[in-house]
């Protein structure tokens, strides 16, 4: 698996493309090829996941000015979060699983955050809605669902310096080393 990224995204319109065009072109060795596969991009299953026939697997997140994009030969999702304020205990009393929502009360916002992009890594992943309410608990190493082992793991944030970001990668099947 192999991540791409940029600190200094500025949400202009096409740039996410353009990004996704030059980490193509540098995954593959050709300018032409990662402008081809940008343009032959499809949007697979009812919640919109993006995917090229017959390309490896890739996922792209971006918060404010961080754009990121995994790719590699297993199912992943990635997820970027910058740390922000929100009513964290109300959230995570909505959205996450028993285990998860003691987990936050116990350790405070940076574990809420940290559960946030690991939940959104294995949806993205899945395919999943955002929404989704049947997703298992992401407090361990890997989650089981439908014969198969999705392994999750948070990236210390090597793009940033100050504002806290989170970042979190989840990939089906297989643990490899993230480059």
């Amino acid at each position: 698996m192999v991540l791409y990224y940029t600190n200094k995204y500025t949400q202009r319109r096409g740039e996410s493309r353009e990004l996704l065009q030059k980490a193509f072109s540098l995954y593959t060795g050709s300018e032409l090829v990662g402008k081809n596969l940008v343009e032959s991009i499809i949007i697979r299953g009812k919640n919109g996941k993006p995917a090229i026939e017959e390309f490896d697997e890739f996922s792209v997140s971006h918060s404010e000015e961080v754009w990121a994009v995994l790719i590699g030969n297993n199912i992943c999702g990635l997820d970027v979060q910058y740390e922000k304020c929100v009513q964290y205990l109300k959230l995570a009393k909505r959205f996450y699983n028993e285990d998860e929502e003691k987990s936050v009360q116990e350790k405070g916002i940076e574990e809420f955050f940290r559960i946030w992009t690991r939940r959104e890594a294995l949806i993205k992943a899945l395919g999943a809605s955002v929404i989704s309410t049947d997703i298992p608990s992401v407090l361990g190493k890997d989650v089981k669902i439908d014969g198969h082992t999705y392994y999750l793991s948070n990236i210390e944030n090597p793009i940033t310096e100050g504002k806290k970001l989170y970042i979190a990668v989840c990939i089906r099947d297989s643990i490899q080393n993230i480059k």
